[in-house]
């Protein structure tokens, strides 16, 4: 059997309209609630490696950050696409690289040093 572009396209069709049917809509008839996930992002710039859950600062006392460090999922091998901040926040709320946006400095942003 000869597989045409507009058979494809018409198959793959068919079969997505069935897939979003099938998730609203659950046995009888009934409505499928949907899941919300419960998510909360924190970014924070030139957070070193002092607080309690990272082996701390003799003098550090964090105990609110430690028990959120407990209670979720903590990249402690992360990477930032530019070392400095504005370019850095760009490329992480974006998506983009540094060289799709051509923002490598906070100059282009207008940020003033100091």
């Amino acid at each position: 059997m000869k597989v045409t572009r507009r058979s494809f396209i018409h198959y793959t069709a068919s079969l997505s309209v069935s897939a979003a049917a099938l998730t609203t809509v659950g046995v009888m008839g009934q409505p499928i609630a949907a899941k919300k996930d419960n998510v909360l992002f924190i970014a924070i710039d030139d957070l070193n490696d002092w607080i309690g859950a990272l082996g701390a600062h003799p003098q550090a006392k964090t105990p609110n950050i430690d028990r959120l460090f407990h209670r979720s999922t903590a990249f402690t091998n992360a990477h930032c696409q530019v070392p400095v901040c504005g370019p850095s926040r760009t490329a992480l709320l974006t998506g983009m690289s540094p060289t799709t946006t051509g923002l490598y400095t906070n100059k282009e942003l207008g940020i003033k040093p100091g």
